[in-house]
């Protein structure tokens, strides 16, 4: 079995929308999506994910001893390597479901995989999207699914099914209202009056695991590890835009580059945080870190160089996931947010996709409420960004970078040396981004020489 994906998620849990509503199921979940429905409730699979090839896929899907199966997104089909994984699913005599959003063809989807077809409806934003041949390609097994917000979205789907006379062509036709928005005794007030031949489908694992907060619940919390520099402004900004509600913890771990508690303090308050808690933890102890001793910091690095420089902490991301795990669990939040990237960074073991995947694993070991069900998810949303598309995602929602601090050698008032990698790394970032860096022309903090 060739080929790689982009995984987002395995995991094993309730099918929720479609006629296999209810059935114990192993979902995979790709990464990636070129839709932006107005009601979507995973835009972590966005750009949160690590290559798999399709064999370790399989085995992890086997592993769960579950007969049905479900490839979701995301969008899964913006992968050419989901074919073949399709097909090595049906080989192993699984049950595949396929459910895409319906602007890509689903000519290629394997005989034998039901095809579940999200055919968009106005209120979504995408309804323009919609890939109509798709409709003429659907078998006696395959579902199309509606979700509708509104009045405007019922009339629409109802169109839809009428012009193109799905009942006809597929197993089911479900229509389902968008959770916390359209009360589902209207929705099916409207099909019973119209006599449709359709199926009211509630969004099953909503209402069991309370994955998406209704219209009139408080947003979901995320503890956000917040430096104060660059990548951990994005990422807190980020999960901000998503509609979490940001628990910043800042941790005092010993290091010389001080400068970073203000800055952090800094993008707490531009970021109106919920709560700002910083955490004195002293790592200078321990030594082991020019950035926790007295060593001089690495100055004029290639970008790239090989090895684990001085500036590493040992095990400090490891120490900093624990904490922000122990404050999310007496919040009874199970998402936490930070800023780690493995395109442009410094060498440090800590910030690969690896390890954030194995933390997560740990988080469900280590924790009450973890052996109790619930799914801690590390959030790290720039793992995959280089330092210039991060930094373009900033100032599209509106950042200011004037307030971070990046230098791991700082002077008085916190004017960046311009030598370390930190400075190194942000000046490239800057100028792949094409735009100045704010700090250049902060007189108040100029350049160390």
């Amino acid at each position: 079995m060739s080929g790689m994906l982009t995984i987002n998620e395995i995991f094993h849990s309730i099918q929720g929308e479609s006629t296999y509503a209810g059935a114990p199921c192993v979902f995979v979940r790709l990464t990636a999506c070129d839709l932006r429905c107005t009601w979507c409730d995973t835009p972590y699979a966005f750009t949160e994910g690590r290559k798999r090839t399709v064999a370790e896929v399989v085995e992890a899907v086997a592993a769960f001893g579950c007969a049905l199966v479900e490839i979701t997104g995301g969008e899964p089909l913006l992968q050419d390597d989901v074919y073949p994984l399709m097909t090595e699913l049906r080989t192993r005599g699984l049950t595949v479901l396929v459910e895409t959003g319906g602007h890509i063809s689903v000519d290629r989807v394997p005989d034998g995989v039901v095809k579940i077809i999200d055919v968009k409806c106005p209120a979504s934003g995408e309804s323009a999207r919609n890939h109509w041949p798709n409709l003429d390609l659907l078998g006696p097994a395959d579902e199309v699914k509606f979700v509708v917000a509104d009045r405007a979205d019922y009339e629409f789907a109802r169109g839809v099914l009428e012009r193109h006379r799905l009942a006809a062509r597929c197993a089911a036709v479900l229509f389902s209202p968008v959770y916390g928005v359209l009360a589902p005794p209207d929705l099916a007030a409207w099909i019973l009056a119209d006599k449709l031949p359709v199926r009211l489908q509630l969004q099953v694992h909503k209402y069991i695991w309370g994955l998406m907060p209704g219209a009139s619940d408080p947003p979901r919390k995320a503890v956000v590890l917040l430096s104060g520099g660059l990548d951990s402004c994005t990422a807190a900004a980020m999960a901000k835009a998503e509609g979490f509600e940001l628990y910043a913890l800042t941790v005092a771990y010993g290091q010389r580059h001080a400068a970073e508690l203000d800055a952090a303090r800094r993008v707490a308050g531009a970021l109106a945080v919920a709560r700002h808690i910083e955490l004195r933890i002293d790592l200078s102890a321990f030594g082991g870190s020019s950035l926790t001793g007295s060593g001089a910091v690495p100055r004029d690095r290639a970008i790239g160089e090989a090895g684990v420089p001085s500036t590493y902490v040992p095990a400090r991301n490891t120490v900093f996931l624990s904490l922000a795990l122990a404050w999310a669990e007496a919040l009874g939040a199970t998402d936490i947010v930070i800023g780690v990237n493995a395109v442009d960074y410094s060498g440090y073991p800590d910030c690969r996709p690896a390890f954030i995947e194995a933390f997560e694993r740990t988080a469900a070991l280590a924790t009450k409420a973890g052996v109790e069900g619930a799914r801690f998810r590390v959030h790290a949303p720039l793992i995959g960004m280089t330092k210039g598309e991060i930094i373009r995602r900033g100032l599209a929602l509106g950042l200011d970078y004037g307030l971070t601090s990046s230098c791991y050698d700082p002077g008085p008032g916190g004017a960046p040396c311009g030598h370390c990698d930190s400075c190194a790394l942000r000046a490239k970032g800057f100028a792949d981004a094409g735009v100045p860096d704010p700090l250049e022309g902060d007189t108040s903090r100029s350049p160390r020489p």
